[in-house]
Parts: structure tokens; C-alpha cells; sequence
């Protein structure tokens, strides 16, 4: 197969690979043609119109990818509790208008955390229970972090549970497996506390 130069333009660098290559008022016309696009600016994305080329060159093109950040706010008046964020997540979502890609879920303080499980009240309650068992808040005084404060447990707890979840977009859904939920999980409330959606895609 014969190898053409890369050809230049305004807008935009394409490298063609063809038997047959025919260029006509500043465009490539394509018959059995690899192509590949390289360099491509952004004035160039804006002003390539795909409707005037050939299919080939639609299979090679790639969309700019959108991004999405919101912060989610909360205020849980007790020490620990589990938040079902999911609903937030999915709106955040619908307001994307992200229909493929990855959505990423983090808290954004270290007393807390963001955790995919199941919303089920039984297995949260033994989630209080095991870490309680693995970082117990009292003494105060058994922890070094506790010198002015009390939350030394909160950070191992976040620690435990982790910071963040990803998950995959499908079709503009998150795509979970069986009773998979989000949760916010909170180990040193009574104060506002954030946790970030950022989202890619298109």
C-alpha cells in the first residue's frame, strides 16, 4: 500500500494511507482509504464537517470529550452515620448529559468517606459495629492524633471504608451490578462536609 504525506490545513493535519487518493477544492476525496487524524486543534474541530467526507474518515473520528464537577453538600447531625447518595449522584448525572464514560465520587474531607454496597439498614448497622470494634472513639486520650480534638478514630475509619468510587457510564446510566448503591459515610459530623462528582465522557 503506498504511504501519501501528511497533509496539511488550516484546521486540521490528516496522515492518509490510499491506492486511490484524490484531493479536490482543498479536501481529501477517499476510496479504500486508512485514515488517521493527528495534530487536530481545536479551530479544527469546530470547523470539520464530517458531512462532506468520506464514511472512512467518520469511523476514525473522535468527539471532545465532556466534563462535568459539581460539589455535593451534607450535614449529618450525628457523629457517624451511612447516606444513600445515589439519587444526588444520578442527578448530577442527568445534568452532565454524559451518556458514555466514567463518573468519579469522592469525599473531600478526611473524616468521611464515599463506598459502594447495599442499602440495607442490618448491614450498616454492623458496619457501625466492626468499626467501632477496629477504631473505637473512646479513649480519646489512647489516640496521639487526639490533642485538641477527638476524631483520630474518624480517620481510620475513613481509612477503612475509603474516599472514592468510580463508576461506569452506559447509554447514561451508571452502570452498577445487583443492589449496588452509593453511600456517603460520615465518622465526625455536626458540620458541613463535600463530596466532589467529576464526570467524563460524552
Amino acid at each position: 500500500m503506498r504511504k501519501y504525506p501528511l497533509l496539511r490545513n488550516p484546521y486540521f493535519d490528516i496522515l492518509y494511507y490510499s491506492n486511490d487518493l484524490k484531493i479536490k477544492g482543498g479536501f481529501a476525496k477517499i476510496r479504500q482509504t486508512r485514515a488517521v487524524m493527528t495534530s487536530l486543534s481545536e479551530t479544527g474541530r469546530q470547523n470539520f464537517d464530517l458531512s462532506r467526507h468520506s464514511p472512512v474518515l467518520k469511523t476514525f473520528w473522535r468527539k471532545k470529550m465532556k466534563t462535568y464537577r459539581k460539589e455535593l453538600w451534607f450535614e449529618v447531625p450525628t457523629r457517624r452515620a451511612f447516606i444513600n447518595i445515589t439519587p444526588h449522584v444520578e442527578a448530577c448525572l442527568g445534568e452532565s448529559g454524559i451518556k458514555e464514560g466514567f463518573l468519579l465520587a469522592n469525599a473531600m474531607h478526611i473524616t468521611a468517606s464515599v463506598f459502594i454496597n447495599d442499602d440495607e439498614s442490618g448491614l450498616h448497622h454492623d458496619y457501625d459495629i466492626w468499626l467501632e470494634k477496629l477504631a473505637p472513639h473512646e479513649p480519646v486520650s489512647g489516640y496521639r492524633h487526639n490533642v485538641g480534638e477527638d476524631n483520630a478514630d474518624a480517620h481510620m475509619k475513613r481509612q477503612i471504608m475509603g474516599r472514592e468510587v468510580v463508576v461506569a457510564v452506559t447509554k447514561g446510566r451508571l452502570d452498577f451490578g445487583p443492589w449496588e448503591q452509593i453511600f456517603y459515610g460520615e465518622f465526625d459530623g455536626r458540620r458541613k462536609k463535600r463530596v466532589l462528582i467529576k464526570i467524563i465522557g460524552e
